[in-house]
């Protein structure tokens, strides 16, 4: 299955562009690099993958893929659920304005606190992937929720997710974030700085 890039990205006589805009443009505007997204690809592809659905369903995005809190809200008003590994993939999902009950709670190695602050919240459900992880469980939320016969679960990879780690893993500084709408552009996060990387840390 492909999913749609070609109708947001495409080029007009030699000028690459997104949506209405020429991408010179928005670097001239927002300086580079940039991230730039289309709302228009976002929303379509999320469509497209709802309407290939043969049962109810809920499509749950990877909140490591991008965990831009403008981003998460576009799918959250669209109908999307949350796949979340980090209690702080939870708390951004949550203040995008998802309902717990839309979120599934993945990863190894959820620590206590994450558990606790999931169940707290009332998630949807937890993947479970390490041995440990049902007696930490149980220990906080006794009796749980039996899966019921017809659930459907359905993990597909997670796309590219280097900006993510780029940053928090090599320390580099991430570039703007620009959306785009059409004919319009807003920058959705500003040029992050060494300094601003740094903030709030001691030596």
């Amino acid at each position: 299955m492909s999913l749609l890039t070609q109708g947001s990205f495409h080029y007009r006589q030699n000028e690459f562009f997104c949506d209405d805009l020429s991408l010179s443009s928005l670097a001239e505007r927002f300086g580079t690099s940039a991230y730039i997204y289309s709302q228009s690809t976002i929303l379509g592809n999320y469509a497209r993958l709802r309407g290939m659905a043969r049962i109810p369903s809920l499509i749950c995005y990877a909140v490591k893929a991008n965990s831009h809190l403008r981003i998460l809200s576009l799918l959250r008003q669209a109908g999307a659920g949350f796949d979340v590994v980090s209690g702080g993939e939870l708390a951004r999902a949550l203040r995008a304005g998802a309902s717990p009950a839309t979120i599934v709670f993945s990863g190894v190695g959820k620590t206590q606190v994450e558990i606790d602050a999931g169940l707290a919240a009332g998630i949807m459900m937890f993947n479970v992937e390490s041995a440990g992880e049902p007696a930490a469980m149980a220990s906080s939320a006794g009796d749980m929720a039996d899966v019921q016969p017809g659930d459907l679960l359905a993990v597909l990879t997670a796309g590219a997710y280097g900006y993510v780690l780029s940053s928090n893993y090599n320390t580099r500084p991430r570039p703007a974030e620009v959306l785009v709408q059409g004919a319009e552009a807003g920058l959705i996060r500003p040029r992050e700085t060494l300094e601003i990387l740094m903030a709030g840390e001691t030596t």
